[in-house]
C-alpha cells in the first residue's frame, strides 16, 4: 500500500512541474484549454488562513499550503508552489492541472486532512502543522 502512495505522489509532482510550466507560459495554449473550467469563489483571507499548514503525503513528500494576501498557493517538497482556488468552502482547484484539494474538518471545526483528488486517484494526507 505504501508503494502505490508513494507512486501518486510523484505522480503529482509530475503534474505539478507541468502545472508549473503552464503557468509560466511554457505550454500552447491548446493544453490549457484541455482543463476543465471550474467555478470560482471568493473567500475572505480570515477563512484562507484556516487551510495552511503542512499535510504529508508519505515520508519527504509533504503539502505545504500557504496564503500570501488573498492567494493560497500548495507546494510539494522540491516543487514550486502553485496558486489554488476555491470552488466551495473547504474545496479547491488548480488552473493548471486537473487536480483538486478537499479539506476536511474535524469535530471542533479545525482542519484536520487534505485529499488530493488527480488522475482517478484520491490521497488522503493528514495535518500535522
Amino acid at each position: 500500500m505504501q508503494m502505490r502512495k508513494l507512486g501518486c505522489v510523484l505522480a503529482v509532482a509530475v503534474s505539478l512541474l507541468t502545472a508549473s510550466a503552464a503557468e509560466a507560459g511554457l505550454l500552447p495554449d491548446r493544453v490549457a484549454a484541455l482543463l476543465p473550467q471550474r467555478k470560482e469563489i471568493a473567500l475572505d483571507a480570515a477563512s484562507l488562513q484556516d487551510y495552511g499548514g503542512e499535510y504529508p503525503f508519505a515520508p519527504g513528500h509533504v503539502l505545504d499550503v500557504t496564503l500570501s494576501g488573498t492567494t493560497l498557493s500548495a507546494q510539494l517538497t522540491g516543487q514550486p508552489a502553485i496558486p489554488v482556488f476555491a470552488s466551495a468552502t473547504d474545496k479547491f482547484f488548480y488552473k493548471v492541472v486537473d487536480a483538486q484539494l478537499d479539506f476536511a474538518r474535524d469535530a471542533g471545526g479545525e482542519i484536520a486532512a487534505v485529499t488530493l483528488h488527480q488522475n482517478g486517484h484520491d490521497l488522503r494526507a493528514p495535518r500535522v502543522q
